[in-house]
């Protein structure tokens, strides 16, 4: 991402809508998996650290990401979490090890080239038995851009992405679109958006998260998100805006 950016997310991530409802549906599919009492959790991509306190409360936390900017903003959260820079697949700290009962990658594998590698990188950290939580943006036809200031690489399929972390050697337990009572919205914004630009050459927003709506609307759109948590621990969902994945690494 920008490096301006960052600092529109270190505002952003505890007070957008987005961002608290994904906590939320996070922390209830980290619930469900039934993690040792003192796990070792590593939060691969953590930005500017909004999801250290939420990982945090499972075990150990390290976490890693690539911008030295992001890592000085989550070292300034004072969360406990021991934070380095690195990337993946093959730029990963030393202090890091290699038995994680929990790897999150949440929204990142589709900022990085070589995805493959990673998933294979990212096999080599995990425990047996150990699992890994991913969420990536669903549908290339959802391109807008704010995936090309975020430097996404691509959007996925949940059929590509599965495909891709089965090979990496997990076994998935769960693969599910979600943002979905929200897909309607987003869908039909992105599609105006890019009619706008086509017919009358204007600029589509840049960022999802540049502005922080006001408050009712800032809590009706979490509450709308957020209520499909119960939802997405248990049932695979057809459609959304976003994929969640569940792997575990044969035990």
């Amino acid at each position: 991402m920008d490096a301006a950016l960052y600092a529109t997310y270190a505002r952003a991530e505890d007070a957008h809508w987005w961002f608290r409802a994904r906590r939320r549906i996070v922390a209830d599919v980290i619930d469900g998996l039934g993690l040792p009492r003192a796990a070792r959790l590593l939060e691969m991509g953590c930005a500017t650290g909004g999801n250290l306190d939420l990982l945090g409360r499972y075990g150990t936390l390290d976490a890693v990401e690539m911008d030295a900017g992001a890592v000085a903003y989550a070292q300034s959260r004072e969360t406990g979490a021991a934070i380095y820079q690195g990337h993946l697949p093959d730029a990963l700290p030393d202090e890091i090890g290699d038995s994680y009962d929990l790897i999150t990658l949440l929204d990142v594998l589709e900022h990085i080239p070589d995805d493959s590698a990673s998933l294979d990188a990212l096999y080599r950290l995990t425990a047996p038995g150990g699992v890994l939580l991913v969420t990536v943006p669903a549908y290339q036809w959802l391109w807008s851009a704010h995936d090309v200031v975020n430097h996404h690489q691509r959007r996925y399929r949940r059929s590509s992405v599965t495909r891709l972390i089965r090979a990496a050697g997990f076994a998935i337990e769960r693969a599910t679109y979600f943002n979905t009572l929200l897909f309607p919205l987003v869908a039909g914004a992105r599609t105006v958006g890019k009619l706008a630009e086509r017919v009358l050459g204007s600029k589509e927003i840049e960022s999802d998260i540049d502005t922080i709506p006001a408050g009712p609307v800032n809590r009706a759109l979490e509450t709308v998100f957020a209520f499909e948590r119960r939802v997405v621990s248990r049932l695979s969902v057809p459609f959304g805006v976003s994929i969640l994945i569940v792997a575990r690494r044969p035990a």
